[in-house]
């Protein structure tokens, strides 16, 4: 049972006093500088946003110190469209299957954990040595270490597609043609996709890559069946999907401004609100206490009426 004490601390209720930007953050700084690896493949509304939000107007590309990539991704014969979910569970295994039989390793990225679960719920992960990294994974070095070795397969969600170091010094491995990445879905920004795939041939190692996509999940950016076969007849179905992927990052481009703008006018008056708790003091002249309490209960309610999530054509500079 809970003692008075305990349940004492544990009952209240959570206030939600505010909502703050990352992307304002920087504004509280003189000099910003970024270090990036996919600048050369940025869309053109995250240049603009870099360009004109950020101010950031100087850049300087620097080769790698190991040259050219030596990652093996051949547009013609490593992109697959399967036509639904048993076919599309069903090529990944094949990756993983083939992949552990040429003693290589492998790592799948999935959409999302929902999809990792997906995947091995449908039975097609039966009989794999397969390791499993979610969000919720503790001791995330251990499993890259061990995803670089050969003969194993890993499996990740996208998140872990970016910043983390996949490196082998496994010579066997290297003989064999060093890790293969294997992508199960087509990323809205082309730079995920590059994130992606520089997983595999770091520090001028070799290395391979393949996506493996459902024509179902292609309906989200407008393409269809019938532009899939028309295509991977002609040998251009990445062309398609690079095409289509843009003109959707591009189309989105508004609705993501919305939410920017959303982001910033909370961003705003939460911190006119952290300003005002910091100066408040319960020893203040009435006068100014009762000023101060009304200011910052005053900003709460404008925070509350703001609604983090805008739908199309709603925008917070709309608010009385």
């Amino acid at each position: 049972a809970l003692s008075e004490d305990t349940l004492a601390r544990a009952l209240g209720v959570d206030v939600a006093c505010g909502n703050f930007s990352y992307a304002e953050m920087s504004d509280g700084y003189d000099r910003i500088l970024g270090v990036t690896g996919t600048l050369q493949s940025l869309g053109n509304q995250e240049k603009k946003v870099i360009r004109d939000r950020f101010r950031i107007r100087d850049q300087t590309l620097t080769p790698s110190i190991y040259g050219v990539s030596n990652v093996q991704f051949r547009t013609e014969l490593d992109v697959h469209v399967e036509g639904d979910d048993a076919l599309h569970h069903r090529k990944i295994r094949e990756e993983i299957v083939q992949t552990l039989g040429a003693e290589r390793s492998i790592l799948v990225f999935f959409k999302d954990d929902a999809a990792i679960k997906a995947w091995r719920d449908a039975g097609y992960a039966e009989g794999l040595e397969l390791e499993v990294v979610t969000q919720e994974t503790d001791n995330i070095d251990h499993f890259v270490k061990q995803a670089a070795r050969a003969s194993k397969a890993t499996l990740f969600s996208r998140i872990h597609g970016r910043g983390i170091d996949f490196v082998s010094h496994d010579k066997a491995l290297e003989a064999k043609g060093g890790i293969h990445v294997v992508q199960t879905f087509l990323s809205e920004e082309y730079s995920e996709e590059v994130q992606i795939k520089g997983r595999t041939a770091r520090q001028g190692k070799k290395g391979s890559f393949a996506l493996v996509l459902n024509a179902k999940d292609l309906v989200h950016f407008d393409i269809s069946e019938e532009e899939i076969d028309k295509a991977r007849n002609a040998g251009t179905l990445y062309d398609l999907l690079h095409t289509k992927r843009n003109a959707f990052f591009a189309a989105e481009g508004e609705k993501r401004e919305a939410t920017v703008r959303t982001a910033k006018a909370l961003h705003d008056l939460s911190f006119k609100y952290k300003q005002k708790l910091l100066e408040f003091r319960a020893n203040m002249p009435r006068d100014k206490l009762n000023k101060a309490s009304k200011d910052m209960v005053r900003l709460l309610l404008q925070i509350g009426r703001i609604n983090p999530d805008p739908q199309d054509g709603e925008d917070p500079d709309d608010e009385d």
